[in-house]
């Protein structure tokens, strides 16, 4: 029983880590659309494909089902996503089209939109009781309509609903060949999104985790990690009354509220002035009050609350106006500065006059007291506070000095392990490909194989990039003075021999165990020289 409490706890943290990565890691994106000239149908998604790898480890999520995400066509949206330009037209668009497919599916029962997290999407809300069946049905029957760019399920992590789109962030190896990622990213349907800095899978051509897993499993690729969104509104605005009605000259307590995401940064100019009088009653005949606050401090976490009272001196029904609040989603995708407002609360004043209240009265004591200040508590107090105040600046400094000593020993470490991260890594990719079977045609893997060994060359023996260029016998005369003369007659072997191959279109090259042996030889030869004999020849 014990053993099985540390494994869950174990995977708990796991999994919270890996929501971390997931849902931080990159900058906020909120266009989802896949443009196509005309209606095309998104790859079927199975639901046995959904699963992570974190470390190692296989996530599978549960499938929620209470939310479903769909994401619009950008021809109807309105969404430049080249050009990263919006029309304008998402604003009424989706919610309108939210409502009607409502209308049109008795599964749909309410819907989400908000612009800060996406768009050109929408979240909607499920009936209870619905089976995976009945949910992937409802998937394909959404993929048909007209505007429906694509439509995901949601998955459940650490007891929260997430939402998954087209993007992804990809973390390659160093030393990773630029050829072979252009090839791994056009079998995975990938493109990278410059303006963004994430990629995007073309999900109308494969589902999503395909690519991911794809990318994941691929020995250039260090992580793979798909972008998460959790399904909760960025801002929310809220004025609320103690009471809807009142008699002239009473005060209504009211609280004004503001909550949201760290996404999302408040205009404290927007607060500082906040204006409830109804637009159909005089100035002198409204009254309103706050409670000390300081717009540029409240703002800076969540919740925000302003509270303060409001009095009417006129009998009638009067409209406290929406209060408009404007903020920053520096990493949303358009426009970064929005609005948002709250709704118009209505409220009742009656003529009934309260009676007068009692007059303030001053209050005189009788007896004279004489204050006790305590003066011998305090300079010992003084004496305690500055006594504390030096160790604590101490200890301060000797802590700073300490993690500055740890930092300088680190980075020392990093410097060396990146020095040789390079040549070890473009040894161990080629010893792979001398141990792995020859593929036909052999001129195509003897090319290869001689394009990785002039790379590992020059990164051991630190040789600039421009001198690899050129034929075998070319590139070993110009860099016979960097490399040691032990491998130089066994590398011009080699790239001679390569070069020949490729020349002549080998099918079937007859030496090919020969010099797959010859390179071998050659690896055992510069991995086995210290740093400071490949110093001294380079």
């Amino acid at each position: 029983m014990k053993n099985d409490y540390i494994k869950q706890f174990i995977l708990l943290l796991i999994l919270t880590a890996f929501i971390g990565l997931s849902y931080t890691q990159s900058h906020a994106v909120t266009q989802f659309g896949q443009f196509t000239p005309e209606k095309k149908l998104p790859a079927e998604c199975s639901f046995d494909d959904i699963w992570f790898d974190s470390g190692g480890t296989k996530i599978i999520p549960d499938i929620s089902m209470k939310w479903l995400t769909v994401v619009f066509d950008p021809r109807y949206t309105n969404v430049n996503l080249n050009n990263n330009e919006t029309g304008g037209t998402y604003e009424s668009f989706v919610p309108e089209k939210a409502k009607a497919l409502i209308s049109s599916y008795s599964s749909l029962i309410d819907f989400l939109y908000d612009k800060n997290l996406a768009e050109d999407a929408c979240f909607f809300r499920l009936r209870e009781g619905m089976t995976a069946a009945e949910l992937k049905q409802l998937i394909i029957q959404l993929n048909q309509d007209e505007a429906v760019n694509y439509t995901h399920p949601t998955i459940i992590l650490n007891d929260k609903i997430y939402a998954f789109f087209n993007a992804l962030q990809i973390k390659w190896k160093a030393g990773a060949d630029t050829a072979r990622k252009d090839r791994l990213l056009q079998q995975a349907y990938v493109v990278f999104d410059k303006p963004e800095n994430l990629y995007r899978v073309n999900v109308l051509e494969t589902p999503f985790f395909t690519a991911l897993h794809l990318l994941g499993e691929d020995i250039s690729v260090l992580e793979a990690t798909s972008y998460l969104m959790e399904i909760k509104l960025a801002i929310r605005v809220s004025l609320a009354l103690a009471m809807n009605g009142a008699h002239i000259g009473d005060s209504i307590p009211f609280t004004f509220t503001i909550v949201f995401s760290d996404r999302i940064s408040i205009d404290p100019s927007s607060i500082s002035n906040i204006n409830l009088r109804p637009f159909n009653l005089q100035r002198e005949l409204f009254d309103s009050t706050f409670d000390p606050y300081d717009p540029t401090k409240v703002v800076l976490r969540s919740p925000v609350k302003i509270t303060g009272r409001i009095t009417g001196y006129a009998s009638g029904e009067f409209v406290l106006p929406p209060i408009a609040v404007s903020y920053t989603c520096q990493k949303c995708t358009g426009i970064p500065v929005r609005s948002v407002e709250t709704k118009a609360i209505p409220f009742k004043v009656s003529s009934l006059v309260p009676p007068a209240k009692e007059g303030n009265r001053l209050l005189v004591p009788t007896d004279v007291i004489q204050p006790d200040y305590h003066f011998d508590a305090l300079r010992t107090q003084e004496k305690w506070s500055l006594t504390a105040a030096l160790a604590a600046l101490v200890v301060f400094f000797v802590c700073v000095g300490w993690f500055m000593v740890l930092a300088y020993q680190e980075n020392k470490k990093r410097g060396k392990l990146i020095e040789r991260t390079k040549d070890e890594l473009l040894a161990e990719e080629l010893r792979l490909i001398v141990l792995s079977a020859p593929p036909i045609p052999h001129w195509k893997y003897l090319g290869d194989a001689g394009t990785l060994v002039r790379k590992y060359i020059a990164a051991r023996y630190y040789i600039p990039l421009e001198h690899l260029g050129g034929s075998g016998n070319q590139f070993v005369n110009r860099i016979s003075n960097h490399i040691p003369g032990t491998c130089t007659g066994l590398l011009r072997t080699i790239l001679v021999a390569i070069d020949n191959a490729v020349a002549l279109d080998i099918e079937t090259y007859p030496d090919i165990v020969k010099l797959r042996t010859d390179m071998a030889t050659l690896i055992d030869i510069t991995a086995r020289q210290s740093d400071h004999e490949v110093k001294n020849h380079s």
